[in-house]
Parts: C-alpha cells; sequence; structure tokens
C-alpha cells in the first residue's frame, strides 16, 4: 500500500535524475511543464518520500511544492 502524493519543482529536472529516480522508486510519473516539473506516484512511508526529496535536492532540484494525499491505494499514480 502506498500513499499518492504530488510533487512539484521549479525547472527541468536532468534526463540521468529522472531516469534514477525511475528506477529507485518506480511508478513515478514526471509531467514536464512550462516552469517546471511534477512528480506523482506513491511512497510507501515519510523515509521513501525524504529519500526522493533529498535526491533531487543533492542534484540541484528546487521544490515548489509538496503534497501527500490522505488514506493508503493498492496502486501508483
Amino acid at each position: 500500500m502506498t500513499s499518492p502524493f504530488e510533487l512539484e519543482v521549479s525547472g527541468r529536472l536532468p534526463q540521468a535524475l529522472m531516469q534514477v529516480i525511475s528506477i529507485r522508486f518506480g511508478g513515478i510519473a514526471l509531467m514536464e511543464q512550462q516552469n517546471g516539473t511534477v512528480l506523482y506516484g506513491g511512497v510507501a512511508d515519510q523515509a521513501a518520500l525524504r529519500a526522493l526529496l533529498c535526491l533531487i535536492w543533492d542534484n540541484g532540484g528546487s521544490l515548489v511544492s509538496v503534497a501527500v494525499h490522505n488514506g493508503a491505494t493498492d496502486h501508483e499514480a
């Protein structure tokens, strides 16, 4: 079971970072927008969310917003 989240960063994430995120976290959808990138997916717990955030910060990403939705689902976005 996972908790769905939506995470927005300013600018575009490097392709190599997007590949690492996909490998490490699986099931993460990335949508590039004009001024940023939005990631949708599910996290098992707060530690997983923190690991994802740290990965983005460590690679120069600038966080705009994070939303973790209440409840759990059996699927990832």
